[in-house]
């Protein structure tokens, strides 16, 4: 996900900057990946079952627990989710020390340490790749 906006949990968004997100897309876009562009939240907490069903109706695709929070003269984000309607983690992983005493949890591990550090891997190399482009254009 490469949002214009961003809602912060005070109910306020966070207008990201356009000159940001447009490389970010484009890089994406260069690595294969077409991007989300709606609106996200930014939560407290994961968000389950029925609150996301809300979030969705009213034009989120999705919640991070971050992005809301920067206050910064100019601030985009990438957001690759492991957590989706058609893929849920367990609640039990909102307090990770606690989900270990959950084995029902556990069923989740496999899937978070295989896609984690992929995803994690992704966005990294998209926001990389878009610094690299605003380095190079303003040199």
């Amino acid at each position: 996900m490469i949002p214009d906006r961003v809602r912060r949990p005070d109910g306020t968004h966070l207008d990201c900057d356009a000159q940001a997100v447009q490389a970010l897309r484009a890089q994406a876009r260069a690595r294969g990946y077409e991007p989300v562009t709606d609106p996200i939240v930014t939560g407290a907490t994961l968000v389950y079952g029925a609150e996301r069903k809300a979030w969705a109706a009213r034009g989120y695709a999705g919640v991070d627990m971050e992005t809301g929070l920067l206050h910064a003269p100019r601030a985009a984000c990438v957001r690759v989710v492991l957590d989706t309607p058609l893929r849920e983690i367990s609640p039990a992983w909102l307090t990770p020390s606690k989900a270990f005493l959950q084995p029902r949890a556990w069923r989740d591990l496999p899937f978070l340490m295989r896609e984690g550090p992929r995803c994690a891997a992704i966005a990294a190399e998209i926001a990389a790749g878009a610094a690299r482009a605003h380095l190079c254009r303003s040199q």
